[in-house]
């Protein structure tokens, strides 16, 4: 971890939020405060696309391929999304499963904190949510491609679909260096790394977290409102639960 990074480690949500009131504080709605949710605290900050399995030789014309493939199969399923930009279909085929140069993120601190206790594997002992403060020079220029970018930029969906609602949706769109056929991590951008902090919490914490979050409506259902997340969250609740909260 580049020292650049603070590292604040957390003991209890109670610890999580007041952290995070100090800061909304600080900040009085000047500044946009995006977070990230990690199930292991030393997963690095890269989109899935950057993963060994997707290594192509020539990777921006791979990637075109794929989101024509995409846009043109997607058509049958929505036709808008015939006009939509790189920029609006990225999002769409990153929320749907298709390996993309994005990386999510959100603007509620508490849907991260799911996001990094969601599910039950964990080999580290260890879970993080990323802080990263977003200055206004690292907005993306949406009249410019997301392809070919020179640095990494942050930008906002124009289409939303519920999901990226529900979960107060962001990203990070990737830079990928054709010379050297890398992504830079953004732990260790040059100009972001400064921005960001990781608080990171012990595994054991799960139960806590999952059921506290739950009361404050923070669950499967209110993060993925279709059916598929009702269920999810139905069965957790009816199974799997197992409160470790004095409830009044």
């Amino acid at each position: 971890m580049t020292s650049d990074v603070k590292v604040i480690p957390i003991d209890s949500f109670d610890s999580f939020f007041h952290r995070l009131s100090s800061i909304a504080s600080k900040d009085r709605n000047s500044t946009i405060r995006l977070f990230r949710g990690h199930r292991e605290s030393n997963w690095p900050l890269l989109p899935r696309i950057s993963r060994p399995e997707f290594k192509t030789e020539n990777f921006i014309e791979t990637e075109k391929e794929i989101l024509k493939d995409f846009k043109s199969m997607a058509v049958q399923q929505n036709p808008d999304i015939r006009d939509y930009s790189y920029w609006d279909l990225l999002p769409l085929a990153q929320h749907h499963g298709l390996p993309t140069r994005l990386l999510d993120w959100t603007s509620n601190p508490l849907a991260a904190l799911y996001f990094a206790f969601e599910k039950d594997d964990n080999e580290s002992g260890e879970r993080c949510v990323w802080g990263f403060r977003v200055m206004s020079d690292y907005f993306a220029d949406q009249e410019k491609t997301p392809l070919n970018q020179i640095r990494t930029v942050v930008f906002r969906p124009n289409h939303n679909t519920k999901r990226i609602t529900a979960q107060n949706g962001w990203f990070t769109n990737h830079k990928y260096n054709v010379k050297s056929k890398t992504w830079v991590k953004l732990e260790e951008n040059q100009l972001m790394k400064g921005s960001l902090a990781k608080y990171t919490f012990k595994n054991e914490m799960r139960l806590e977290i999952l059921n506290t979050l739950d009361i404050l409506g923070i669950n499967k259902y209110s993060l993925f409102p279709d059916l598929d997340g009702l269920t999810e969250y139905i069965t957790w609740k009816r199974f799997w639960r197992k409160s470790k909260i004095n409830l009044p």
